[in-house]
């Protein structure tokens, strides 16, 4: 608990810098929603492993993804205002970005997701954790001019190690070895075999 608490303040730690040298306040119910989502999304995780959902990966993922566009779609309605937003105004480059997400965000990435939960252990899954900030300031500073500074290099730090101490402490509390992949092929299915 002590470790998870100081991975936890790691984080923490990292938000207020941010806000203290950007001069911009922090959006404390956004964060909330973020922590929220972000257990929510660990409980599926682990949750999901055993839960009954088709055998194919690729199914499971387009009920999941439906399912997310609906609650989303209908909660944007009470929260954004749709009247503003010209379609037709959009740049190329959101066009761009859109359709990256779309391809490599969902498709790809979200189905690969999907299918390492069914053959790995949840623990070896986590480790995009590390790579996904990395990415998005690559991408960001590359293709989006953004400038990366050495403020938010200490930041980045700061919530990576967070992360790290919080795996470390998974690694070091986990119980025997790790789980061999789950076996979800119909024959395995069967009443007789549980």
């Amino acid at each position: 608990v002590v470790v998870l608490a100081e991975g936890a303040a790691e984080g923490i730690a990292a938000l207020q810098l941010a806000e203290e040298t950007s001069g911009a306040r922090l959006d404390l119910i956004g964060i909330l929603i973020n922590v929220v989502a972000t257990i929510g999304w660990a409980f599926g995780s682990i949750w999901g492993r055993t839960a009954p959902r088709p055998a194919s990966p690729i199914v499971a993922c387009a009920i999941q993804m439906l399912a997310g566009g609906v609650i989303l779609g209908v909660a944007s309605a009470f929260f954004e205002s749709w009247s503003q937003v010209d379609v037709a105004a959009l740049p190329g480059r959101f066009w761009a970005a859109w359709s990256y997400l779309v391809v490599f965000g969902s498709l790809c990435g979200f189905t690969a997701y999907i299918w390492l939960l069914q053959n790995v252990s949840a623990a070896k899954v986590g480790t995009y954790a590390y790579v996904n900030p990395i990415v998005a300031l690559a991408i960001g500073a590359g293709l989006n001019d953004e400038v990366f500074t050495p403020t938010q290099a200490i930041a980045c730090g700061l919530i990576l190690a967070g992360v790290i101490v919080i795996t470390m402490l998974r690694k070091t509390t986990a119980d025997g070895p790790s789980q061999p992949p789950l076996d979800r092929s119909p024959l395995n299915r069967s009443p007789l075999n549980r």
